[in-house]
């Protein structure tokens, strides 16, 4: 668990990420929610716990999970909606305040976790892991806020049991020179197992999208998604979760659309 200036290449060497928030100016300062989600959709495990969770959130993230989080709400219990979870009632009466609380949109791919003692519209935390990315978890309300004994052990088997994915690749912008074009190297190594690099250039900043694809033309794998800025760029895929067999990596960028196959041996 850390409070700290945590850039992307530090993210990468952990598989779980525990980030408790408490709102003070450089805490926020130090949170990048853009950095979070690139983090999850490229395998990582990151659980962020908080009060005034909504300031913790981007467009962007809220709209990958599916939320809307409430205005600031004390909230004395948090009753579990997994048979595995037990309640989690707060140390004293009103000291768990200024929680955000979230609700589900219709079309929302998240499951709650908790509910409150406050309304039974608001939902105190959910998980969502999307296939073959990551996992993100939000639980309302600081730990320590609550009864010791009850968060150790939810804190426990959430991080043990739902913070299971593995990492498949992150992005390094490599020092260069000037890029003029854009281009998709082979991976290597090729045939590999059970990692490979891929090396791409984009000559201009917009939205960038890498995926990986099995034979028959399924996605199998969202490496990169996202706005960067021109440069050169490696991203690592990790396919220890992949059978072996013929894949295919697609970059998208601007106008440019390459494909290559990759081989996949264990």
């Amino acid at each position: 668990m850390f409070n700290s200036a945590v850039p992307l290449s530090v993210l990468k060497n952990y598989k779980k990420v525990i980030w408790i928030g408490n709102n003070y100016n450089g805490d926020l300062n130090n949170y990048n929610p853009a950095t979070v989600l690139q983090y999850v959709q490229q395998g990582g495990n990151f659980l962020l716990a908080s009060r005034m969770g909504s300031t913790f959130f981007n467009t962007s993230l809220t709209d990958y999970c599916g939320v809307q989080l409430s205005n600031d709400l004390t909230v004395d219990l948090l009753m579990p909606l997994d048979a595995n979870l037990v309640n989690m009632p707060a140390i004293a009466s009103g000291t768990n305040s200024l929680v955000d609380l979230v609700m589900l949109n219709s079309n929302s791919s998240s499951i709650p976790i908790f509910t409150s003692d406050t309304t039974s519209v608001w939902n105190g935390g959910f998980r969502i892991h999307k296939n073959n990315e990551g996992t993100f978890t939000y639980i309302a309300g600081r730990p320590y806020r609550y009864n010791n004994t009850a968060s150790y052990n939810n804190y426990n088997y959430i991080i043990d049991n739902w913070m299971t994915a593995n990492l498949t690749g992150i992005n390094e912008n490599i020092p260069g020179n000037l890029v003029r074009s854009y281009k998709l190297d082979q991976n290597y190594p090729n045939p590999f197992n059970p990692s490979t690099s891929i090396r791409y250039s984009i000559p201009k900043d917009g939205i960038v999208n890498l995926a990986v694809y099995n034979a028959l033309g399924e996605k199998v794998g969202a490496l990169v998604h996202q706005y960067m800025q021109a440069g050169n760029y490696e991203v690592k895929f990790d396919a220890s979760r992949y059978a072996s067999g013929i894949y295919f990596y697609r970059l998208e960028a601007g106008n440019f659309t390459s494909v290559k196959k990759m081989i996949l041996l264990k």
